[in-house]
């Protein structure tokens, strides 16, 4: 629903990403179908994904090349949440960390206009100040949330409305945030 956050939790190879892949179309279900709105604006973090970035590109230009209605004051906005203000927001893709285009990435899901963020371990390569960011984003956003995580304090401190719990028998949806499941 609409601005709603769901968390999907569980151990490894409980099929939580592959849940992910599937409500973006990456996968086809081996029976029964996904069926989006015509509305549905997905924007997708996955855990490999910093490889798509072009490495000769700045920052700026890969959040440019995500909407290109944007001002390059609403570019440089969206670059300071992610902690590339000014001049750090000109670096060269090729040049970042892990955790650095991890943060690129995210800022391109920020800026393309989309109604449903799907994030997988969206905070594995982030330092504790980019999470803090993300959290906020997330938090302060109208968008609705689907997000894979282990991280226990983030699921603590994004405001999740539902929790569903990947075990060895299926899935189990509990109606609440974190702290109360």
């Amino acid at each position: 629903e609409k601005g709603q956050r769901v968390a999907i939790i569980g151990k490894n190879a409980r099929g939580k990403s592959t849940l992910l892949r599937l409500l973006i179309k990456d996968l086809i279900p081996n029976q029964g179908t996904i069926n989006h709105k015509t509305n549905l604006a997905l924007g997708y973090f996955g855990q490999t994904h910093i490889d798509t970035l072009d490495s000769k590109s700045t920052i700026e230009e890969e959040v440019s090349g995500a909407n290109s209605s944007l001002s390059i004051t609403e570019i440089r906005s969206i670059c300071g949440l992610m902690l590339f203000s000014q001049d750090l927001a000109k670096k060269k893709i090729e040049v970042l960390s892990g955790g650095e285009r991890s943060r690129v990435l995210l800022a391109k899901i920020i800026a393309k206009p989309c109604n449903l963020l799907l994030l997988d371990e969206p905070t594995h390569h982030l330092d504790i100040e980019s999470i803090g960011s993300l959290v906020e984003a997330i938090n302060t956003s109208s968008q609705s949330v689907i997000m894979v995580t282990h991280d226990e304090n983030i699921l603590k401190k994004i405001s999740f409305t539902k929790i569903i719990y990947c075990h060895d028998k299926g899935q189990t949806q509990f109606l609440g945030n974190y702290n109360q499941f």
